[in-house]
């Protein structure tokens, strides 16, 4: 047993690590940005990259959840090359049907209407097949209780965008967004590398119809609750750069990013523990107080790091994210703490427990963001955003309550 606690234990810091790495990676692409980014090019930045999490979210429809469980379920070589091969074929046919989906949106856009579309959402279409592959490894790397792994996975992208935006602050040449998207890609694709160590079974048409199966009542269970939770959001986020102007929508989406790692202290341990509850019975007491103190203790180490030390740093054009980041830690440590919960019942395939606690939660948050968007735009989502989490909390608490009793 003690092995075992051991085990979890340094895993647990392997994955921490890697977050802290992560965070300090997303720092300094933050920070750099406010000085060599116009506000408007790093608005169109972000509001790409919420527009690849969101075709990305809409249109795995649960099974890359599917695939983790299964590979926490199989032991043999041979029946992980299989769930390999299978997720390989399943992602590239959703994302070409994304990108031909888009694009015919935007054709029949420009006929009917006349209308603008968005070079970002377009460009997004294009290259979501990198966000499903790279769902689909950390998804497999988990149910593998692969650590180490998960973490590079999780880690190397970040590493490589920090290099790129310290050389460019070194070198004082300002970038475009297009610059910086085409990066982002290509660090990400990295993600390519882990998906063939099984290597490929082109035959595998019987273990794509089993997953398929076995997606109904799990993985499109989680599926259905994400879309009013985290499709939600990110189309409400997307609604507010085209509202308040990419300008805006920057000093926003720099809040979000200094906030967002506040999201992993909780959700971490819940990573690791991922195989291991698969057959404990419950989470011990010792371990949620733990978790509980740590993002406490986190929250106020963070808050005065950002408003004594981060805001110095930061472009003056973009101070005013800093206002935003302070409220938005409530929200992303709720999440993180919900997600703490959601991958104990996650484990235990229960997903329509949490199918139905994400959809609450998705229709506080779209309920609220319709009444306070109106009245106090990028203000209203954040108070939007903290009511749906709020709530999503409670939903993955009383899940896990269900489940273990």
């Amino acid at each position: 047993m003690s092995g075992v606690k051991g085990k979890v234990s340094f895993q647990y810091i392997i994955v921490l690590g890697g977050s802290v790495i992560a965070l300090g990676c997303g720092f300094i692409v933050s920070i750099s940005a406010t000085h060599i980014m116009d506000p408007l090019e790093f608005g169109f930045y972000k509001a790409f990259i919420v527009a690849l999490q969101m075709f990305a979210t809409l249109s795995h429809l649960g099974l890359h959840y599917t695939f983790g469980r299964q590979f926490a379920l199989v032991s043999t070589n041979s029946e992980k090359k299989n769930l390999n091969s299978a997720g390989l074929i399943i992602f590239f046919i959703i994302s070409l049907l994304v990108f031909i989906g888009v694009y015919s949106i935007a054709t029949i856009n420009d006929i009917l209407f006349s209308n603008e579309f968005p070079e970002y959402i377009l460009l997004a279409s294009i290259f979501v097949f990198v966000l499903l592959f790279q769902y689909f490894s950390q998804q497999r790397l988990q149910g593998e209780n692969k650590m180490m792994k998960y973490t590079l996975l999780t880690v190397i992208p970040q590493v490589l965008m920090a290099v790129f935006f310290i050389i460019m602050l070194l070198l004082e040449n300002s970038i475009e967004a297009y610059l910086t998207i085409f990066v982002y890609i290509i660090f990400n694709s990295i993600t390519l590398f882990f998906m063939f160590d099984y290597g490929m079974k082109i035959r595998i048409f019987d273990n794509i119809k089993i997953i398929l199966s076995e997606n109904k009542s799990y993985g499109l269970q989680l599926y259905i609750g994400s879309l009013l939770s985290v499709t939600a959001a990110q189309l409400l986020s997307l609604l507010i750069a085209g509202t308040s102007g990419l300008e805006n929508y920057a000093l926003y989406s720099l809040g979000l990013s200094f906030a967002a790692p506040m999201t992993f202290v909780a959700s971490t341990l819940g990573t690791v523990q991922f195989k291991k509850n698969v057959d404990a019975r419950m989470i011990e007491k010792k371990e949620i107080f733990i978790t509980l103190s740590i993002s406490l203790l986190a929250n106020l180490f963070y808050f005065i790091l950002l408003n004594y030390f981060v805001i110095n740093l930061i472009g003056y054009e973009y101070v005013k994210a800093i206002s935003y980041t302070n409220i938005l830690l409530v929200y992303y440590t709720m999440m993180g703490l919900g997600d703490y919960f959601n991958k104990f019942v996650s484990a235990k395939g229960n997903g329509t427990r949490l199918r139905n606690a994400a959809i609450v939660s998705g229709l506080v948050l779209i309920t609220s963001a319709a009444i306070l968007i109106p009245l106090f735009n990028i203000e209203g989502l954040i108070g939007a955003q903290i009511l749906g989490a709020s709530v999503y909390l409670i939903g993955m608490i009383i899940a896990y309550k269900k489940t273990i009793n």
